[in-house]
């Protein structure tokens, strides 16, 4: 995959989950950074587990859940995911 395409994909699922995550804690996603740790946020196993669910049906790609706990930030979450996008 081209680095291009990647970078893409990468900026797509970081709206996508400062969209997510400011639904979810009704905040403005604009005032979500990409790279804040996500405990920060204190998101729950629940809005987690849903939060991966609607990220594999919107993307098409297998989300371990692993990778919400060994990235912190939504731009580790997102750089992984990118590279499961086909």
């Amino acid at each position: 995959m081209s680095a291009v395409i990647q970078q893409s994909n990468e900026e797509k699922v970081i709206l996508w989950c400062k969209q997510y995550i400011g639904g979810v804690l009704s905040v403005d996603p604009a005032t979500i950074s990409e790279d804040d740790d996500l405990d920060r946020y204190g998101l729950d196993s629940a809005i987690t587990t849903s939060m991966i669910i609607d990220m594999e049906d919107e993307f098409g790609a297998d989300v371990p859940a692993s990778i919400l706990f060994s990235q912190g930030t939504i731009r580790g979450i997102a750089a992984e995911v990118a590279k499961r996008i086909v």
